[in-house]
């Protein structure tokens, strides 16, 4: 998933994370709302991501992200913003091992 906007979108009751993100680069996730969700964490992104946006973010964000979206042979970081928490590397849990593109996500 490249290039896509998420915004404005309401997120409740979720029970992992209101956005778990894999195999993503260069989108922008802003102006969401996370009311009534049974977690704390807003997203997780997984190590298979980066170059992505998260503005506003004022619950806690796991940011995973390691990957090179444009083979120039470095890391294109995720850069969040906002009030909230930053957690670096974490995991939510067990490993996923789903086969959905989600390996290595810990749930």
């Amino acid at each position: 998933m490249t290039g896509n906007t998420f915004h404005a979108n309401r997120i409740g009751t979720s029970g992992e994370a209101g956005f778990l993100v894999a195999s993503a680069c260069s989108n922008t996730f802003a102006g969401n709302s996370f009311a009534k969700n049974a977690t704390p964490y807003a997203a997780v992104f997984n190590a298979n991501t980066g170059a992505n946006v998260y503005a506003g973010n004022s619950q806690t964000v796991v940011d995973n992200g390691a990957a090179d979206c444009n083979a120039d042979g470095r890391i294109d970081a995720n850069r969040i913003n906002g009030t909230g928490k930053v957690v670096k590397n974490g995991a939510l849990g067990q490993q996923s091992g789903s086969g959905r593109g989600d390996e290595g996500l810990a749930r």
